[in-house]
């Protein structure tokens, strides 16, 4: 917990003294797919709405549902596992003159995640975000992750994921 608490603390106090930034919020919505890897690695996608904002606007509400299926590294069992998350996203850089309209991100998210075969437990990270806009309102986005599971009777399970995503604004 203790170190969840560090990964947050330092991505809220890296982006309040980011000098890029403006008052530029969007939002839209978003879906892809992730691979993990760490003391638990597997894959799945996953589907949200979001919203992004100043980091002085400290919630910039968004939601997230995960499916995939996890496991203990060096391969173990298996848990397909299910997650709702909460994600506030901060703009990190724009533009002045409008000629790059997406921004690169940094987010924090948490939530609950149920695995088929460990039960109940929660999640909790903060990841980067680099986008490149497409065709009208598209855009195609790289993520890199630092999430942990914590389910009791399992501990912590550390881990780093990428995603590729891709979505509307």
């Amino acid at each position: 917990m203790m170190r969840a608490g560090i990964v947050l603390a330092a991505c809220l106090l890296g982006g309040a003294c980011c000098p890029a930034q403006v008052n530029y919020n969007y939002g839209g919505f978003s879906k892809g797919l992730y691979g993990a890897a760490g003391s638990i690695g597997g894959a799945g996608a996953f589907l949200g709405v979001y919203r992004t904002g100043r980091f002085s606007q400290i919630l910039n509400s968004g939601a997230f549902a995960e499916l995939g299926v996890l496991g203990s590294v060096p391969l173990g069992t298996l848990n397909r596992v299910i997650s709702l998350n909460y994600q506030t996203t901060y703009n990190l850089r724009h533009d002045p003159d409008e000629r790059r309209s997406n921004p690169g991100l940094v987010y924090l998210t948490g939530g609950y995640s149920n695995f088929d075969t460990r039960g109940n437990g929660m999640n909790y990270g903060a990841g980067l975000v680099w986008r490149a806009k497409g065709e009208y309102s598209d855009f195609k986005a790289l993520h890199l992750e630092y999430r942990e599971h914590f389910v009791s009777g399992w501990g912590r399970q550390p881990g780093v994921r990428i995603a590729f995503e891709w979505g509307s604004d």
